[in-house]
């Protein structure tokens, strides 16, 4: 078994960070937030999660509090909280991982890194961002954040 933590930007859709692990740990919640900020800086990032101890931990607070990024947590039972999330792990599973187990941690690193950076972020097409994929939509609004 594998525990995959990620980061979805809300407006383009894209997985910017994520981590693989054999635990559920706070350091894998922290290992994908890193890869976030190693793109630049966060100042504007509102870091929204459930109220799992992951999340919640001083460890993961204090990376938070270091990089200007805010913290924004779920209300107790809230199903809509993650549900940007939960689609992307439901298509992650329909389209990657389902009846296929991987030999190695190693094996399932590769290949699910292969399907967030080359296919998911890259070519696959989403209907809630206008059929385009989130790499195209990062790019959109980066060139129009430079025109103003």
């Amino acid at each position: 078994m594998a525990y995959l933590a990620v980061v979805l930007d809300v407006y383009s859709r894209k997985i910017v960070g994520w981590a693989l692990d054999r635990i559920q740990s706070v350091q894998l919640m922290v290992d994908a937030l890193r890869q976030v900020i190693a793109r630049g800086p966060c100042e504007a990032m509102i870091c929204h999660s459930d109220q799992g101890s992951q999340y919640t931990s001083k460890a993961f607070r204090l990376v938070c509090e270091a990089n200007h990024i805010r913290q924004s947590v779920g209300s107790v039972g809230d199903c809509y909280d993650n549900a940007m999330a939960e689609s992307f792990f439901a298509t992650l599973k329909s389209e990657c991982t389902s009846n296929r187990p991987f030999e190695t941690l190693a094996v399932a690193e590769r290949e699910i890194g292969l399907y967030i950076n080359e296919y998911y972020n890259n070519e696959r097409l989403h209907s809630s961002i206008g059929y385009r994929t989130p790499n195209d939509v990062e790019q959109s609004f980066k060139s129009e954040e430079a025109n103003l």
